[in-house]
């Protein structure tokens, strides 16, 4: 039997491991929402744990608000670092293997050029220091950890790019959309159905399989603004889509100028084939349309 516990329980990505999950026979999943499995208290976390044994934790909890990170930081310190340290204790306590979610953000993005796993990280908001701070407290647990980093969630489900710009075409005639920023896209269908391909492989044979940081995310590079076109074209929204430079939003938190991740550690680790971002845009908005 292959348990897998997935925090964060009523999030998009926790969704999408529900819709992802295969169906196989020794493979049973537990969602826990943050009202029933709370991973900022240790304590009942481990309880849980007491009476329900897993092999694989899922950490898909995180505070995600990336301007509200630059105020509320005592709530976003607290998720995103203090509480994966809280999970990697547990992990060596119980013997199981960790799956992490982390960002493009721990980076600065001054370099023009794909982010491998072992660049130097250099946050430019809070909410990127808080994201590290989670996996530097993670690491240095003797455990099997997989930190998985991640950029640009998008689904039409949640609060995200895609759905905020959705929801925006409806009641404004003109979006504003910055350029100077560039990344790869993800779709968080393509990620959730890639975290159980990597859980698979691991209980099939671990010692194939180094832990430490991997990126993910679809293939391909583009800007917001081109991000934003793009949806506008396939999805015919109602509105124009305005090219903006990010000193246009002053009362937003930075961002990477540039961060898109090199995938060729997880491409080649667990024999993944990645869509383009476009490819998988286009079938998520034609599902959503269905």
């Amino acid at each position: 039997m292959i348990k897998v516990l997935i925090t964060g329980g009523q999030g998009q990505l926790a969704q999408a491991l529900a819709h992802t999950q295969p169906k196989h026979q020794y493979l049973f999943a537990t969602y826990q929402s943050k009202q029933a499995l709370d991973i900022t208290h240790i304590q009942q976390v481990k309880r849980y744990l007491q009476n329900n044994p897993i092999n694989y934790l899922i950490n898909c909890a995180a505070y995600t608000q990336v301007d509200h990170a630059e105020t509320d930081q005592k709530r976003a310190y607290t998720i995103n670092a203090i509480a994966p340290g809280y999970l990697a204790n547990l992990a060596q306590e119980f013997n199981f293997t960790l799956l992490h979610i982390s960002t493009d953000y721990v980076f600065e993005g001054l370099l023009a050029k794909p982010l491998i796993e072992g660049m130097t990280t250099n946050p430019v908001n809070y909410y990127g220091k808080t994201k590290l701070a989670g996996e530097q407290n993670i690491l240095p647990y003797n455990i099997p950890a997989y930190i998985i980093r991640t950029s640009w969630l998008f689904d039409v489900l949640g609060d995200n790019f895609l759905t905020r710009l959705l929801k925006r075409s409806q009641q404004e005639k003109h979006i504003g959309m910055v350029y100077d920023q560039v990344s790869s896209p993800t779709y968080i269908q393509d990620l959730a159905t890639t975290l159980w391909k990597i859980i698979l492989q691991i209980h099939e044979n671990p010692s194939l399989y180094q832990p430490g940081i991997y990126h993910y995310a679809n293939e391909g590079v583009t800007s917001r603004y081109d991000l934003a076109w793009t949806i506008h074209k396939i999805g015919n929204l109602n509105c124009n889509i305005i090219p903006k430079h990010s000193s246009d939003f002053p009362g937003f938190a930075n961002r990477p100028s540039y961060s898109v991740l090199d995938k060729e550690k997880i491409k080649s680790t667990f024999g993944l084939t990645i869509p383009h971002w476009q490819e998988s845009l286009a079938y998520c908005l034609h599902n959503y349309r269905q």
